[in-house]
């Protein structure tokens, strides 16, 4: 095997090992996925190349914030601090969701194609304890 070839191998696995996904979409109307690593799908239920764009169309995208995300504002503020941290609603292949943190960074190609990368982490089982939590403290707030 080349070596090239060999290096690219061992980088995928290493990749998909992770615990967090390796995610880059392009800057356009339907974030399409230009790359994106086996965790990625796992989390979401999906084989690879089932879902290509984040944002296919409304309402058959994974991605379900309220109010929607401003991507456009999101691609101001990469660029003014160099990287961002958005929290996005996913939803899976069986309809139930999660909840994502993403690190995201803007990068432009020699060729001035425009992307958002960066990896992702579910934090479904953190917020879900941070959503108890709260609920734990109004219930004595409101027994005081």
């Amino acid at each position: 095997m080349h070596n090239s070839a060999a290096n690219q191998l061992n980088l995928e696995k290493i990749i998909n090992h992770l615990d967090g996904s390796i995610l880059c979409c392009k800057n356009d109307s339907a974030l399409t996925i230009k790359y994106a690593s086996a965790y990625f799908y796992k989390i979401l239920g999906y084989e690879k190349g089932e879902i290509t764009a984040l944002l296919s169309g409304y309402p058959d995208s994974v991605l379900r914030n309220d109010p929607p995300i401003d991507w456009h504002k999101l691609g101001t503020e990469l660029r003014q601090n160099g990287f961002a941290e958005p929290e996005f609603k996913m939803i899976k292949k069986d309809g139930h969701h999660i909840w994502a943190n993403c690190r995201l960074k803007f990068l432009t190609m020699d060729d001035g194609e425009e992307y958002f990368c960066g990896f992702l982490f579910d934090i479904t089982h953190e917020r879900r304890c941070r959503k108890r939590e709260q609920r734990q403290i109004d219930a004595l707030k409101k027994a005081e």
